[in-house]
């Protein structure tokens, strides 16, 4: 472990032991995941049951609930943005640290035009403090 690929091939491992476990029914995609449990039992893969979700028509997943027919930001995830404990004069760790939140979220809130004016905060290299005036503070709160 350490080492900058480590993730990659975990992912392409983990690929090979999962593939096409995908199914259009709700009982040929039970025995596709059954198969996968076995075979990462086997192959001494470790899942954690409570975050197993089989047959949902919605399920939130890193960040996002996902259903059928849309996708769009947790309320957990907005809420992050939006309770974010930002200083009176923040400084450019503090903004970069909330924008971080605004970028999980990225299809749906750092490319808004609300967010033009934080996006050229992050731009300038102005030393330990930005420039943070009202009506910054205002598009803040407004988020």
């Amino acid at each position: 472990m350490g080492h900058r690929s480590t993730g990659d091939a975990y992912t392409r491992l983990f690929d090979n032991v999962i593939q096409d476990i995908y199914d259009d029914s709700i009982e040929g995609t039970f025995w596709h995941a059954y198969d996968s449990f076995e075979t990462c039992a086997a192959k001494g893969i470790t899942l954690k049951p409570e975050k197993f979700q089989f047959a949902r028509r919605e399920v939130d997943f890193v960040g996002f609930n996902l259903a059928w027919e849309a996708y769009k930001p947790t309320e957990e995830g907005l809420a992050a943005i939006k309770n974010f404990p930002m200083p009176r004069q923040p400084s450019i760790t503090d903004v970069r640290a909330w924008y971080r939140f605004v970028n999980q979220l990225a299809p749906f809130l750092a490319t808004a035009p609300i967010m033009i004016p934080f996006r050229e905060l992050l731009k300038k290299r102005t030393g330990k403090l930005v420039y943070w005036n009202e009506a910054l503070r205002t598009k803040f709160h407004h988020t």
